[in-house]
């Protein structure tokens, strides 16, 4: 019961240090009130959430396409430009406004005028629902196909965003009771730091026994990776869902 035990999450009478989320990432996750009710006892308990309820609506989609916004994004920069003391202009908001746009694809809402342009060339375009783990967006025929049949309420649980189109290189590729064979691949790699936070405030301004240790132990650094390879031909790359394999990046 949230609240109960002064905070402290338990689980068959062992108190919980660390919720890990391996899912709770779609719809299908919270069926009845009954999950709702769990995830709620978790954020409310003094347990470390991975994610935290912030940090997984960050890496949603609709966030990203609000965070692809120029407005949006010059007030998150804004905002941390005030936190470390600085003025907008001492932080270098328009340059770093300007260089993240140049970096981002073009991410926006399918109700504007970029529908007709995704509609005239779907190859160029992909169409995102709020889903994770591969299997779930819209390509080329598919794309153009779902703009024309989707009502404007059905759109605005999707994104539309300008598709990436990665170098290929040749690779090995390994298959159970198959030939081993050389084709072009795909590849994507993920750096992952950590963000260790109380109340949206983090740890290392906040006056703790030991914070400032505890944060450069988690935060800041890089901490890992995941490379993806697939096959140059797969629109889709979720590992879990069998369109890509987990690699090792050959670093010279």
């Amino acid at each position: 019961e949230p609240g109960a035990n002064g905070g402290r999450l338990f689980y068959r009478g062992r108190e919980i240090s660390v919720a890990y989320f391996r899912a709770g990432y779609t719809p299908n996750d919270y069926p009845t009130a009954v999950e709702w009710a769990g995830r709620y006892a978790i954020e409310a308990s003094s347990a470390v959430s991975c994610p935290s309820l912030a940090l997984q609506l960050a890496g949603t989609k609709k966030v990203q396409q609000d965070m692809a916004d120029t407005d949006e994004l010059r007030t998150a920069l804004e905002r941390k430009a005030k936190a470390d003391g600085k003025s907008a202009r001492e932080g270098g908001v328009e340059d770093d406004v300007a260089s993240l746009l140049d970096a981002f694809a073009e991410l926006c809402a399918p109700n504007t005028d970029v529908v007709a342009r995704a509609a005239a060339d779907p190859q160029a375009w992909v169409l995102k629902p709020q889903r994770e783990g591969g299997g779930n967006n819209f390509y080329g025929d598919g794309l153009a196909e779902k703009l024309k049949s989707a009502t404007a309420e059905e759109l605005d649980a999707y994104i539309l965003m300008e598709r990436i189109r990665p170098a290929s290189q040749a690779s090995w590729m390994l298959r159970s009771a198959r030939p081993t064979r050389v084709q072009e691949t795909l590849q994507e790699l993920g750096v992952y730091s950590a963000s260790l936070t109380y109340d949206g405030q983090a740890i290392k301004d906040m006056t703790l026994d030991g914070g400032g240790e505890l944060d450069r132990a988690v935060s800041g650094s890089a901490l890992g990776h995941l490379l993806r390879t697939k096959a140059a031909t797969s629109d889709e790359g979720g590992v879990a869902a069998g369109f890509s394999v987990l690699d090792s990046p050959w670093l010279e």
